[in-house]
């Protein structure tokens, strides 16, 4: 983490602002890119995730635009949206023994100040539109996975470089068994143009052999359906026969280290519940 801090230049930390969502205990950091000519601009973001105790970044993409200097949506501020707001509440007032207590003719009532749950807690972001000039707000979600909803945006998780028992030998890893979530909910389509999934998911995973920066194979798609839903007449809902997608890949190479990238694909989802490695190694070095 240190030397991510210390690749933001000054003026950008003197930007960067705060937010601490209470409910799912993150601290959000937003920062501009470094010599950002718009100083009002925040595209980073570094997240601490104290359950985890761990740092990861967000980085937030402009929109594809044939003017490389105009952007037309950019964040400009943060906030924490708790799930619950404020709300009147009517009690009937009865006695003991479930009878309403009457004043004269009229039913006893009472109106009190209750928390009410007005939706999931989020972080909120202040966004500008530089083509309407209007303040809008947004959040970090939607079913599209794209930036704006039109534009791709990185997403990846990275393992640290696995020795596997030992630092002196090579070693191979034959075979990866990794396990995601199945995101879909239905499907859209016809028999005759032939039926799509709603909110698709995709997976790539690269090996990266002796601290390599680049891949030591093709990057392998491991989000696999092995059994298919029966789809009803209307395409909406699907009988999805798993909740759990896991596939076995064969890794190529060989090195003294091991590290794995798993990476998203443009407009879809993909949740890693976790993976597991069988390795070999060489008794003679």
């Amino acid at each position: 983490i240190q030397t991510f801090y210390d690749n933001i230049d000054a003026e950008a930390k003197v930007k960067t602002t705060g937010v601490y969502d209470q409910v799912n205990k993150r601290i959000f950091w937003a920062y501009p890119d470094n010599a950002q000519i718009n100083v009002n601009k925040l595209n980073n973001f570094l997240i601490l995730d104290l359950p985890l105790q761990a740092f990861y970044p967000w980085k937030v993409s402009d929109q594809e635009s044939s003017d490389p200097t105009f952007v037309s949506k950019y964040v400009v501020g943060t906030a924490f949206y708790g799930e619950y707001g404020a709300g009147e509440q009517i009690i009937d007032v009865r006695t003991k023994d479930g009878d309403d207590v009457i004043q004269g003719s009229d039913d006893v009532i009472i109106t009190q100040d209750v928390s009410i749950s007005t939706g999931e807690p989020q972080i909120v972001t202040l966004v500008r539109d530089n083509t309407s000039g209007q303040l809008t707000m947004a959040t970090f979600s939607g079913s599209l996975f794209l930036d704006w909803e039109d534009t791709n945006y990185t997403s990846f998780a990275e393992a640290g470089f696995d020795f596997m028992g030992d630092l002196m030998t090579e070693k191979t890893a034959p075979y990866l068994q990794v396990y995601m979530r199945r995101t879909e909910t239905g499907f859209v389509g016809d028999e005759i143009t032939g039926y799509f999934p709603i909110r698709d998911s995709s997976l790539l995973v690269s090996a990266f052999w002796n601290f390599k920066n680049t891949a030591s194979s093709a990057t392998q798609q491991a989000y696999r359906r092995k059994l298919l839903p029966v789809i009803d007449s209307s395409a909406e809902t699907s009988n999805f026969p798993d909740t759990v997608i896991d596939t076995r890949l064969k890794i190529r190479g060989k090195g003294k280290s091991m590290r794995l990238r798993f990476e998203s694909e443009a407009a879809k989802d993909f949740v890693l519940l976790g993976y597991g490695i069988i390795h070999a190694k060489n008794q003679r070095f």
